[in-house]
C-alpha cells in the first residue's frame, strides 16, 4: 500500500544548513519527486534492510536557493539524498519506528503512522519532523478523525531526539443532518461538520530553540447552514533542546 498523506549535502545533512537570514521562518513543505522506478530502487537498496519501492516516495525541499531531496517509507524511515549527475545517493537515515505508539483498536476504526512530508525549524541551522498518529472511524451517516503528532529533530549519523509530544495536529467530525428526500431537496448542507487545522509560526526569544506559535483554525459548519463560522486560538510552546 502506498503512502498516502500522507538532502543534497556532501558529507553535511540538512540540519546543519542555516535558512536564509533574510527569508521569514516558516514550515517547509515538501514536494513529490517523480523518479524512475529503477532510480527507486536503486535507492531502496541502499537501506538496510532494504525498504520496498511501492511503499516510498521521493521528496525534495526549498531551502532560500538550495534544493534538498528525502525517502519516506511506511516503515517510518526518512532519509537524506544527495543528487549527482541524476542518481540518489542516500548521505543520512534515521528510524522513528521507536517512537511509535501502540493502539487499541476496535472494530471499525483505523489507525496508522506516518512521517509528515515538511520540516519545522528549530533555529536557524536546526529542524524536526513530525511523526504522526493518526485515528479516523466511519459510522452510519458521518464518521471523525484526529491526529497527534511527536516533534522528533534529525541529528547527525541517524541520531534523533523528541523535542515535542501529543501536540494536536488535525481534527474533523461529519455528521448526517438529513434524512428525507424532502430534507435534502430542502437544505444545500446536510450535515453537521467540525474540523481542526494547525498552522505554525516562528519566533526567536534568545533561547536555543524558536518560540512555536500553534495557530488552531477551529471551523464549524452547521447542518441547514450555508456559512461556515471560523475562531482561531494559539497555544505557545517551544520545543525541549
Amino acid at each position: 500500500m502506498k503512502i498516502k498523506k500522507i538532502i543534497l549535502l556532501f558529507w553535511l545533512v540538512i540540519f546543519s544548513v542555516p535558512l536564509n537570514a533574510n527569508e521569514p521562518v516558516k514550515s517547509l513543505v515538501f514536494k513529490a519527486v517523480h523518479i524512475s522506478q529503477a532510480q527507486i530502487q536503486n535507492i531502496c537498496q541502499q537501506l538496510n534492510p532494504a525498504c520496498k519501492s511501492e511503499e516510498v516516495i521521493v521528496w525534495s525541499v526549498q531551502m532560500g536557493t538550495n534544493k534538498y531531496y528525502y525517502l519516506i517509507d511506511q516503515k517510518l524511515r526518512i532519509a537524506q539524498l544527495s543528487k549527482k549527475q541524476g542518481e540518489y545517493r542516500i548521505d543520512d537515515h534515521w528510524n522513528l519506528a521507536k517512537y511509535q505508539k501502540a493502539h487499541a483498536v476496535e472494530e471499525g476504526e483505523i489507525t496508522t503512522e506516518f512521517i509528515h512530508p515538511a520540516l519545522y525549524p528549530l533555529n536557524r541551522n536546526n529542524h524536526a519532523v513530525a511523526l504522526v498518529s493518526s485515528f479516523s472511524a466511519s459510522y452510519s451517516g458521518g464518521g471523525r478523525g484526529e491526529q497527534t503528532a511527536q516533534f522528533i529533530q534529525l541529528l547527525p549519523q541517524g541520531k534523533t531526539y523528541q523535542v515535542l509530544k501529543d501536540i494536536p495536529f488535525y481534527y474533523y467530525e461529519r455528521i448526517k443532518a438529513c434524512f428525507s428526500e424532502q430534507d435534502y431537496k430542502k437544505y444545500t448542507h446536510c450535515h453537521d461538520e467540525q474540523s481542526t487545522l494547525l498552522s505554525i509560526t516562528y519566533e526567536d526569544i534568545g533561547k536555543p530553540f524558536y518560540q512555536w506559535n500553534l495557530i488552531y483554525s477551529e471551523i464549524d459548519w452547521p447542518a441547514h447552514t450555508n456559512r461556515k463560522r471560523v475562531q482561531k486560538r494559539i497555544v505557545t510552546v517551544i520545543p525541549s533542546p
